[in-house]
């Protein structure tokens, strides 16, 4: 996908996006091209968390929700992932590479996974703002905090 376009497909959701996070309490997302850092922290604990949306292809496909070290945010991995006790967590392979994902609508690892790939949605299910209510239930509704680590 044109690289402008995506940029252009941002830009226009962002400031909803900035407002969602804000309304329900998910951090202040900072936005370094297609990649979009959030630091949040779930409820129940007071660790800190980094959330990164890779919006590579944004609006052709949903964003790649992943956690990263809060330190050095090019460290992803299951390792940083706040483990919610009643999160839908799965896996999938994107790339080579295991990753944990959510297994909900609006993620990119639920859009790939097997189980879900032959599925149709909306784009809508995965524009911005949806990922500001996934996250919103990762941090709040989906506890207690276990710890880090999935």
């Amino acid at each position: 996908m044109d690289n402008a376009l995506v940029e252009s497909l941002i830009d226009r959701d962002w400031p909803a996006f900035v407002r969602a996070c804000r309304v329900m309490a998910v951090g202040t997302p900072e936005r370094h091209g297609q990649v979009i850092r959030i630091r949040c922290m779930p409820s129940g604990t007071d660790t800190a968390y980094l959330a990164i949306l890779d919006c590579d292809g944004y609006n052709a496909v949903a964003p790649l929700l992943q956690f990263a070290n809060p330190d050095n945010p090019l460290q992803t991995g299951r390792e940083w992932w706040p483990h919610m006790a009643n999160a839908p967590f799965n896996n999938i392979e994107i790339d080579g590479r295991h990753i944990p994902i959510l297994c909900v609508k609006g993620t990119r690892g639920y859009h790939l996974h097997p189980s879900h790939c032959n599925e149709a949605h909306d784009r809508s299910t995965w524009q911005l703002v949806a990922s500001a209510t996934i996250l919103h239930r990762l941090l709040h509704t989906w506890g207690p905090h276990q710890g880090r680590g999935v």
